[in-house]
């Protein structure tokens, strides 16, 4: 086997619309640098995203490349597992190796409700008092949906064609609803009640969806009480048609529980050429003389609750709405947001790698950057990889992390990173046997073992100069003090230097050393001498 293929994880989870990382390992077994092709399979096209498809990995080492998963967040982005393959294939021999893994999609779920028509009416001659109601399933799961109709006063009952119903993800329904007034007067005025229906999941009972109608109660004589007295009628008909009707106010929050400092959508409808002020229970006076139809934001900063009601002006006429309670929640506290560490895995870093920074955040931390740049860093995560461009110009260069909390308080930690730019090379070994010669012993033998080069140059000061191979021995005759400099030169020209200086030590000439088994002569090496290792006599090998 030339190379293997491992993932860092079998299971991936994630959430629709956010970008969740998997680590791909390829370990090159064989004896000559390789590149690799990566691909996904068995995986939506748009849910995936490979940034370097190509890699290249040199003998014996151990690369490792990103995958990124981010399905949309929609409702075809169903909950559940999805089985994929990551295929690698070797652009040299053309072998193909696999990796199998699970996406798993985390659920979500989200319902949204519409009432139509917004209004209706009621009287003891016409009705019009059926609304639909459009219940929408926004999530990835299915829901069993709960209807309930309410108003403030409990006034209504309500009837539902279907009371329960199944939405799958992405799916839409439309039920009835018949709103009827629970009591019925032979006199009175017309009044407008605001109602909710609450659409509420049987599975997860915190998903809800509400909505908000209106309905008019009108009301009539009856002729019994005409007949009684006739010319009374008339001349309150008469005073009728000429008298000035008072007008008809109606108001309805979005909301009716809410956390204390959030916003509330007020709306409201009256009569025509009607003035409407909002007024709070305590006198407060939200809005002065706004049209007969509107929209108010309402800042929520009581507490506990809050009552609100329209008062509708014309002709000098005054009407007060139903009042709205909102129900009000303390806000939940937020601790500050705090990293508790942040390292770099190296400190000094070549241009064209990359380094880790290794981080740690509290629990409060819920999103987070890397800067410059302001990256996005997985909270869930505790270390991101941080590659330097190629064109990176060396120098000291700052990172900073900002992490912030749901309330987008945020708090800021930095690192400095040392960019350098050497040679990839390195020379493991250059050495002589000796560093000093005299006249009748000047042979020294050189040494060297280089690693990571393109090409090794060596040469003296007299002015030789060989190309040599990565690792080799030479023997040289030194008849002067003489610097040799062994040269490793990367791919990318950049030179490692290293040099050795031979001593030359010059003495009067002298008798050579007997060599008949006796004494030797007065002109041997004096004990002492410094040597390295190898041989000491002379040789032409390297000459």
């Amino acid at each position: 086997m030339s190379f293997s293929v491992l993932l860092s994880q079998d299971v991936v989870p994630v959430e629709a619309g956010t970008t969740t990382p998997l680590s791909i390992s390829i370990t090159n077994r064989g004896a000559e640098s390789d590149r690799f092709e990566i691909e996904i399979e068995g995986i939506d096209t748009v849910w995936k995203a490979i940034p370097v498809p190509e890699i290249e990995v040199r003998p014996g080492e151990t690369a490792e490349e990103k995958a990124f998963f981010k399905p949309p967040r929609e409702s075809e982005s169903l909950a559940g597992h999805y089985p994929f393959v990551v295929k690698v294939r070797s652009l040299g021999t053309g072998e193909t190796r696999q990796a199998q893994g699970i996406l798993e999609i985390k659920p979500f779920h989200t319902l949204s409700m519409e009432v139509n028509p917004r209004k209706g009416y009621v009287s003891p001659t016409t009705k019009r008092n059926v609304f639909e109601l459009s219940v929408m399933n926004l999530g990835n799961t299915p829901h069993t949906v709960q209807l309930v109709g309410s108003d403030p006063e409990d006034a209504c009952a309500y009837e539902f064609s279907d009371e329960r119903i199944q939405l799958g993800p992405g799916q839409t329904k439309t039920v009835s609803v018949e709103v009827k007034p629970r009591k019925t007067n032979v006199i009175a005025q017309s009044r407008l009640i605001g109602f909710s229906v609450t659409a509420r999941s049987v599975e997860h009972g915190s998903v809800s969806a509400v909505t908000q109608g209106q309905l008019e109660q009108r009301s009539l004589l009856t002729p019994g009480s005409l007949a009684a007295i006739v010319i009374a009628a008339l001349l309150a008909f008469l005073w009728f048609i000429n008298m000035p009707k008072p007008p008809a106010v109606g108001l309805r929050a979005d909301l009716l529980q809410v956390t204390r400092g959030d916003e509330v959508k007020l709306s409201w409808e009256s009569s025509e050429r009607s003035r409407v002020n909002l007024i709070l229970e305590d006198g407060t006076v939200l809005l002065e003389n706004g049209n007969p139809e509107g929209v108010f934001t309402f800042k929520v900063e009581q507490k506990d609750s809050v009552t609100i009601f329209a008062q509708a002006k014309r002709d000098n006429m005054t009407t007060k709405s139903d009042p709205v309670t909102i129900k009000i929640a303390e806000p939940e506290v937020v601790p500050e947001p705090q990293i508790l560490s942040l390292k770099a895995s190296a400190t000094r870093v070549r241009v064209g790698s990359s380094f880790f920074l290794n981080y740690k955040f509290s629990s409060a931390v819920v999103s987070a950057t890397l800067g410059p740049g302001n990256k996005d860093i997985d909270t869930t995560l505790s270390r991101v990889e941080v590659a330097i461009p190629t064109d990176t110009v060396p120098g000291p260069y700052t990172y900073e992390i900002s992490a912030k909390n749901k309330l987008g308080i945020a708090t800021v930690k930095s690192i400095q990173i040392q960019v350098y730019d050497e040679s990839e090379a390195q020379i493991l070994e250059f050495t002589a046997n000796k560093t000093r010669v005299e006249p009748f012993d000047n042979a020294v033998s050189i040494s060297w073992q280089v690693t990571r080069a393109a090409r090794v140059e060596l040469k003296s000061s007299t002015g030789e100069q060989f190309e040599v191979e990565l690792k080799g021995e030479r023997e040289f005759t030194i008849d002067a003090k003489t610097t040799f400099t062994l040269t490793a030169i990367d791919d990318r020209g950049r030179r490692l230097p290293r040099q050795i200086t031979i001593e030359y030590i010059d003495k009067p000439d002298v008798p050579p050393p007997a060599t008949d088994g006796g004494s030797p002569g007065v002109g041997t090496t004096p004990p002492g001498d410094i040597t390295t290792g190898g041989t000491t006599g002379p040789s032409t090998a390297g000459r």
